[in-house]
């Protein structure tokens, strides 16, 4: 879960860096990036657009391995070993092989061609006002619009993306169905506790993965901060422990801000009593120190 939010963090930031933005126009779609952080050559650029949908790529495959977790924790307990040690390293690989392969696919197959150039460049000069040959950028087109003959790179692009999500999206519907049906058959053995804690991660985990897969995707600076609120707001364990720390820093504020007020009142009532300037009580605060400090010093 831990790593899970801070891959949403590392998603977030790349986005706020890099700006992606995504087009689309009539059979195809460009995608591209107006900013140049540290004016870097358009090739790096796409390389970091590329870099940000392999990101993507390892977020949705993680939390298709946190359904299989939940779901060997259910009904095979044995496979979590796999979950344990060096064994764990099979879900590092597991969740890089999609995301290099998400990285990988727009550099090789999405390159801008003469005729992707020719089909967009008004398209992007009128929204945009800019050339293609000045922004780094990608392009998808399933077919050249003159002859009508098809682009196989962009079809193969399509069929490589959508056999990596459809394998994501089916483990999750997979593990979640089953979950969902089977799990009061399952844990009604269990303690009340044990099966409320099943129920809300169960909640956690669909909420999780509702969020960056809708509508929403688009505002994805926000998926780091809701990925932790869904876990507040489910799972009770964690809702009381943050509502213990805010208590907590609630109380230090508060105690900070009524001492700072005696403080306060009891320097105001000696400046009236003795008729001393601020600076004067200051000073002789600072000599009783002095003289604090010496007395110390001359009984050691």
């Amino acid at each position: 879960m831990v790593t899970f939010t801070i891959l949403g963090i590392f998603l977030a930031a790349m986005e706020m860096i890099i700006h992606p933005n995504l087009h689309f126009y009539n059979s195809g779609f460009v995608f591209f990036t107006l900013t140049k952080p540290l004016n870097v050559p358009n090739r790096v650029m796409e390389f970091m657009l590329a870099s940000y949908t392999g990101v993507y790529s390892i977020t949705i495959s993680l939390i298709a391995v946190q359904f299989i977790y939940r779901y060997w924790a259910l009904f095979s307990s044995p496979n979590l070993r796999y979950f344990r040690g060096l064994k764990s390293l099979v879900w590092f690989a597991y969740c890089s092989f999609f995301g290099a392969v998400w990285f990988i696919s727009p550099l090789s197959l999405l390159k801008m061609d003469a005729t992707s150039k020719a089909y967009f460049q008004n398209e992007i000069m009128l929204r945009y006002n800019t050339l293609i040959s000045e922004i780094p950028m990608m392009s998808f087109l399933p077919y050249d619009p003159e002859d009508n003959t098809i682009k196989w790179k962009s079809v193969s692009y399509t069929i490589v993306i959508t056999s990596v999500m459809a394998s994501q999206y089916l483990t999750m519907m997979y593990c979640g169905y089953n979950m969902y049906t089977k799990m009061e058959e399952k844990v009604q053995h269990f303690s009340a506790a044990l099966k409320h804690h099943h129920r809300q991660l169960f909640k956690t985990l669909v909420l999780q993965l509702s969020f960056p897969a809708g509508a929403t995707v688009c505002a994805f600076n926000l998926y780091p901060a809701m990925d932790s609120i869904i876990v507040l707001l489910v799972v009770t364990e964690y809702r009381l422990v943050a509502k213990r720390e805010v208590h907590e820093i609630k109380s230090l504020l508060e105690c900070g801000l009524q001492e700072c007020g005696t403080r306060c009142s009891e320097e105001t009532s000696i400046q009236k009593e003795k008729k001393v300037t601020p600076i004067q009580l200051a000073m002789g605060s600072y000599h009783c120190q002095l003289s604090e400090i010496s007395t110390d010093f001359y009984e050691l």
